[in-house]
């Protein structure tokens, strides 16, 4: 169940740029802005996880309550703080990036940024369901949130982080590339999102089917 979960996360959370790019007609920085935005979901998520998981530590007591949410808090505070310096980056260097060649592109990107582009804000939207999703079936459904120590979800850096803030950096350089390319040719920034797309859906897949075994492992299941 919970590997159902997991995957249909990633293949939703992987082809919803796609259809940003091609249907949407979404710039370069829409994409990376979305990931950026994923960023955010995951860790809250984490967060939230860190507060209601109650398992029995080595010690023989399930850590407190209060203690529990003052970790959430750090560690929601640490990861926000990384994905704002990546808020200005992005804005810096990507959103204004078409100045001199396409100033509608940056307008676009503004309206992008403030959520006010409705098609952007609807992928969102089904981004933040499937993250809600696997949240149920995953943490929730399983209870895994009663035998889960937090520090499970502590990790400043695991492995889905890292392939966000890669996918982010590699992006943020394609777009200064590519996206003079787009009003002649969607062919060669297309091909970069594919890349990008690829890239993180194998990682992403590849970590969360180990890790699912080692925790089986721990837990007995296998």
């Amino acid at each position: 169940m919970k590997d159902k979960y997991n995957l249909s996360l990633i293949l939703l959370s992987n082809l919803l740029p796609l259809i940003g790019f091609l249907f949407f007609h979404w710039s370069m920085f829409a994409i990376i802005y979305l990931y950026w935005v994923q960023g955010i979901f995951v860790a809250l998520s984490d967060s939230i996880k860190i507060v209601m998981s109650r398992g029995i530590n080595e010690a023989g007591v399930v850590e407190s309550k209060n203690k529990r949410i003052s970790s959430a808090v750090k560690f929601f505070c640490l990861r926000l703080g990384i994905f704002f310096f990546y808020w200005i980056f992005l804005l810096a260097f990507v959103a204004r990036a078409g100045d001199t060649a396409n100033h509608a592109v940056v307008v676009q990107n503004y309206v992008i940024i403030f959520f006010m582009d409705k098609s952007f804000n609807q992928v969102l939207l089904a981004t933040f369901i499937a993250e809600a999703i696997a949240f149920l079936g995953t943490f929730i459904a399983t209870e895994d949130y009663k035998t889960d120590l937090p520090s499970k979800y502590k990790l400043f850096f695991d492995a889905r982080t890292i392939i966000m803030h890669i996918v982010i950096v590699l992006g943020t350089f394609g777009s200064q590339f590519f996206e003079s390319m787009l009003p002649v040719s969607k062919t060669p920034g297309f091909s970069y999102v594919i890349l990008l797309v690829i890239l993180k859906m194998i990682v992403e897949l590849y970590f969360s089917r180990n890790k699912l075994v080692v925790f089986s492992k721990i837990k007995g299941i296998q």
